[in-house]
């Protein structure tokens, strides 16, 4: 079984990152491998990184509140595992589905919240795709392994540059994304970058930073911290 699936994506508003915590812990402890969405750079997009560890997951869990049904983010993310036949929606507050999710049955955990009924919670994601088949030690690690990667990812699609693909090729040569990066960085080498393209590479350079020192930053290992900090002041050099 590859490490670069996981079992369960979990789909959320980034303001409510703690109810995305309360899911994952809970999850991991049962031997699930579990990454969250993690929302960084300027983009309106969740881009390859998103689309392609979505993709991958055995269950998507989204977290439906009055601010994720706010956001455009969740719900793409929504409709993707829906087409995909792997979404599971959590009513953690009383809100109204768009029809596209209404004929899915949702958890129902307004009363007493996620917390209270993360047995429940559980105990559908067993139905859906079945026993975990690591130790919570292997599937933290693994869970964790993964986040990194997809951070990492994210960032370099932020930045856009063909040096930031070919970096992540580097730091992960068998990675989830190669393919992808491979391709992006062929692409924007034989292209013609404007001024319009680094005025918004500055934007996502700026972004990601203030983006690592926030909870974002405290989600990754140190070493890939180091990793994409170095990429950032690349992009401020134009490299």
């Amino acid at each position: 079984m590859s490490d670069h699936q996981c079992d369960v994506f979990i789909s959320y508003k980034r303001e409510e990152r703690q109810l995305a915590d309360i899911l994952e812990d809970a999850l991991v402890s049962k031997g699930y491998r579990v990454v969250s969405d993690s929302h960084i750079g300027p983009s309106q997009d969740f881009g390859d990184a998103i689309d392609g560890m979505i993709r991958s997951a055995k269950c998507v869990l989204v977290v439906w509140t009055s601010a994720s049904m706010a956001s455009q983010w969740v719900k793409s993310e929504a409709l993707l595992a829906s087409q995909l036949g792997t979404y599971l929606g959590i009513l953690a507050e009383p809100v109204s589905l768009r029809v596209d999710f209404n004929s899915v049955q949702s958890i129902d955990a307004i009363t007493g919240g996620i917390e209270s009924n993360i047995e429940k919670i559980i105990a559908s994601v067993k139905i859906f795709i079945g026993d975990p088949v690591y130790s919570p030690s292997s599937a933290s690690s693994i869970g964790i392994s993964l986040r990194d990667e997809l951070i990492y990812f994210q960032s370099v699609e932020a930045i856009g540059s063909a040096d930031a693909y070919r970096s992540y090729l580097q730091s992960f040569p068998d990675g989830k994304f190669s393919d992808v990066a491979v391709k992006k960085a062929k692409d924007i080498e034989g292209s013609f970058q404007s001024e319009l393209y680094d005025e918004f590479r500055e934007i996502a350079r700026l972004t990601i930073r203030e983006e690592l020192q926030g909870p974002i930053g405290q989600q990754i290992s140190r070493k890939v911290k180091k990793v994409i900090r170095d990429e950032i002041e690349k992009a401020g050099k134009g490299g």
